[in-house]
């Protein structure tokens, strides 16, 4: 019965400890944000497209 208790106590410990995943948004213009412009596009996939300092400038833009 101890052993039960003690690894229910570690157990919950351990679930509290967790970090929260939060997105806080400080700001959002009045007019909102616009997605419907200014997309570019690619045939294919590639892990590198993801980053933020990927050149794009050789890819079709397109408006959806």
């Amino acid at each position: 019965m101890r052993i039960l208790l003690l690894f229910l106590l570690t157990f919950t410990n351990f679930c509290f400890a967790q970090k929260s995943s939060v997105l806080h948004i400080d700001s959002i213009p009045k007019a909102g944000i616009l997605l419907d412009k200014n997309w570019k596009w690619h045939a294919g996939d590639n892990p590198d497209f993801a980053k933020a300092d990927f050149e794009d400038s050789k890819w079709e833009g397109i408006d959806p």
